[in-house]
């Protein structure tokens, strides 16, 4: 799970890395202090990544 500016490419360069998630063993880590940052600034989550995020169960203000 990375930042990454909208109107970059898919494979283009990062802004910050937040985590990674590997879907064939459901195993996964994310820095939650950093992914309530963004998000509080305006960031948005794929829908894949907010599945993740609750997962690890990390409080997002506004979201069930």
């Amino acid at each position: 799970m990375v930042i990454q500016e909208r109107r970059s490419k898919s494979g283009g360069q990062s802004i910050e890395d937040l985590g990674w998630y590997n879907p064939r063993t459901n195993k996964f880590e994310v820095k939650n202090e950093r992914v309530l940052y963004w998000l509080g600034v305006g960031a948005q989550a794929t829908k894949t990544v907010l599945e993740v995020l609750k997962k690890a169960r990390v409080e997002i203000k506004g979201r069930k």
